[in-house]
């Protein structure tokens, strides 16, 4: 999948509803700022079911099914689509091609 580090760790929110329910806000100041090779910068994320590499899928259902989020699966296999379409998207935008490989060496792709 994707990561996101940052200067700080907690870009997520939660936002009320008219219903008085909370819910996840949309994503927002998510950047590719991922670097494998500097010990702060890797690990300057929050873990997924207590890891910050070799993360698999039963990682992130087994996150979800702590958060009861429904639908986890369909949700994911979503987003590993979207992800296997880095090099469409890259070239779309025109990102130079050193970076476009930097950046498909970091994603988490469950194919």
């Amino acid at each position: 999948m994707l990561r996101n580090c940052d200067d700080h760790t907690k870009n997520f929110s939660f936002r009320l509803r008219k219903d008085q329910q909370w819910e996840l806000a949309p994503a927002y100041d998510i950047c590719h700022a991922y670097r494998p090779d500097s010990l702060w910068v890797s690990q300057h994320a929050l873990s997924i079911n207590g890891k910050r590499k070799d993360i698999t899928k039963y990682d992130l259902l087994h996150l979800a099914e702590s958060m009861n989020i429904k639908k986890a699966d369909t949700i994911i296999s979503e987003i590993n689509n979207k992800v296997n379409l880095w090099n469409n998207y890259a070239e779309e935008t025109m990102v130079n091609s050193k970076l476009r490989d930097a950046i498909k060496n970091t994603l988490i792709s469950f194919l």
